[in-house]
């Protein structure tokens, strides 16, 4: 799987959902820890006994999301954790935000940068195909949307199956089109405009007479959203990741910027 970070400057557990903050930093009262030898089972345990709650866990990368006690530094606690040997390490649930997109109307004229990579010499050997998926995380997509419906990826088992019922096995129930992750629950709308903004970029439907060219239009849109707001955690992010891999996606585009290193991030 291919991961894009694209600058946009171009064109499980029944716990509260967290405060999000207005700006990118992390979310208060939360650490995202590396379990000892990855065992999530036996590990609860040792968190507890280090005085943080765990809320959720990442079994694919032997993770827990954890909950620290009130007025506690996160960072303070993230070093006892570590110095304890309660987790390999510890970080803050860190947030990310979208890069910026202008509104100009004229922004949409293409011709001076798709000249400037060559791109109608490249449509000339292929336009994209709908077996390669781009897994767009960001703020959703219009799945409606006049130059992009006929790229949405379809999920065939959960689009022939049974409402309410997860007919692929996946974990994710109903997901036919990708999954929300900020919101935990399949329905993709693009509340923001980014997302769509993006997707268009990357595959808007060539030689339809209908909006603009994407750069690969004839490849296929998986819809994973991952903001709420405007702002995202890297836990669903890293959540994000894992869904897009291991539901077909052969490349996975972020338009987003957070301002921490991580190493939770890495590891997805």
């Amino acid at each position: 799987v291919i991961l894009v970070l694209l600058a946009s400057t171009v064109l499980s557990g029944a716990t509260a959902a967290p405060e999000y903050p207005s700006e990118p930093g992390f979310v208060p009262g939360e650490l995202i820890v590396g379990l000892p030898r990855g065992d999530v089972k036996s590990a609860e345990a040792s968190l507890a006994a280090a005085g943080v709650r765990p809320l959720r866990t990442i079994a694919e990368l032997g993770l827990a999301i954890v909950s620290t006690a009130a007025g506690a530094s996160e960072m303070g606690v993230a070093a006892d954790l570590e110095a304890s040997g309660a987790a390999e390490w510890a970080e803050p649930n860190y947030t990310f935000q979208l890069d910026f997109a202008p509104n100009d109307p004229e922004y949409s004229m293409q011709a001076s940068y798709l000249g400037r990579i060559e791109a109608e010499g490249a449509w000339d050997i292929t336009t994209g195909s709908k077996q390669v998926v781009i897994a767009v995380l960001d703020t959703g997509v219009d799945l409606g949307h006049p130059d992009l419906k006929d790229a949405i990826w379809t999920n065939a088992k959960e689009a022939s199956g049974k409402l309410g019922v997860d007919d692929d096995g996946n974990g994710f129930v109903d997901d036919v089109h990708g999954w929300d992750f900020a919101d935990d629950h399949p329905e993709l709308v693009d509340d923001y405009g980014h997302g769509t903004h993006v997707a268009g970029i990357a595959a808007a439907t060539l030689n339809n007479g209908t909006g603009i060219a994407g750069l690969a239009g004839g490849a296929g849109i998986m819809v994973v959203d991952v903001f709420q707001r405007g702002i995202g955690t890297y836990e669903d992010l890293i959540r994000a990741i894992i869904y897009a891999t291991d539901n077909g996606a052969n490349v996975i585009n972020l338009s987003l910027g957070g301002s921490a290193s991580s190493q939770v991030l890495r590891d997805a």
